[in-house]
């Protein structure tokens, strides 16, 4: 059994697939319709995280989480019944390809499918999405929008994303969106990063970093911060060009 790869749902109460080898899973296990590419088995293959709501085990670790779900005795399995390739006592799971390259993320089950909604980079609210999968039909494409709602990635579709009912993330991401401000206190244009905003020239960039977040305009007449997209920073008599907060650095949460 511990040569088997299993699939599991992200809960880990419900097996997905189960395959002779990595290669097999490779052939055989479709998410949506498409394959698993080699470098994403390997990758996520008995990793701490889930691969769009998917597990990928081998293992005594796996072999433990089948035996709990009750598929087999753990009191009758030996060394020598895996070594004879015993697999029959996996009472739930057959080892028949066809059975495993039809699943598609939607046949997940639904405590694994969590709401998301979308905000764009001013903080205002655009779309709730009732899980990922409908987001993935919605682009026509498949992507792991999990990496924004749990920090791994700041930014996703040029928008913020959290799940429903974490909003608060947001104001926190907010924080670290660089803004461009007239003197009529609008904004007229919105980044990544300061060097997004000055056309990736260095000499400019330079230029504006000296202004960025002091209230004061910069040489173009144009203000520039980091966060609160709300409130202008203004103090046109900061001549020394004292920083009202520190420019800060967004850093993943892996």
């Amino acid at each position: 059994m511990e040569k088997v790869v299993y699939v599991f749902s992200d809960s880990k109460k419900l097996i997905l697939g189960a395959f002779r080898s990595k290669n097999d899973l490779l052939l055989n296990f479709k998410i949506d319709g498409i394959n698993l590419a080699d470098k994403t088995i390997l990758k996520y293959l008995n990793a701490d995280i889930s691969y769009k709501n998917c597990f990928i085990m081998q293992g005594k670790a796996a072999v433990d989480i089948v035996l709990s779900l009750g598929n087999g005795n753990a009191l009758k399995f030996t060394e020598s019944d895996t070594k004879q390739e015993n697999l029959s006592k996996v009472k739930s799971i057959e080892f028949n390809p066809d059975n495993y390259i039809k699943v598609n993320s939607s046949d997940i089950a639904d405590e694994n499918k969590k709401g998301i909604s979308k905000f764009d980079y001013l903080g205002n609210f655009i779309k709730t999405y009732s899980s990922r999968s409908e987001l993935n039909k919605e682009i026509g494409r498949n992507i792991s929008i999990e990496v924004c709602t749990r920090g791994d990635r700041l930014t996703s579709l040029n928008s913020l994303w959290c799940e429903i009912g974490d909003e608060d993330k947001i104001k926190n991401d907010l924080k670290y969106i660089f803004y461009k401000f007239n003197e009529n206190k609008e904004i007229v244009e919105v980044g990544l990063s300061l060097n997004y905003i000055s056309g990736n020239d260095s000499s400019i960039f330079k230029k504006l970093k000296k202004y960025l977040n002091t209230g004061m305009p910069a040489p173009d007449g144009f203000y520039y911060q980091q966060g609160d997209p709300e409130n202008m920073l203004y103090d046109p008599e900061n001549k020394d060009l004292i920083k009202k907060r520190e420019i800060i650095k967004w850093k993943s949460k892996k």
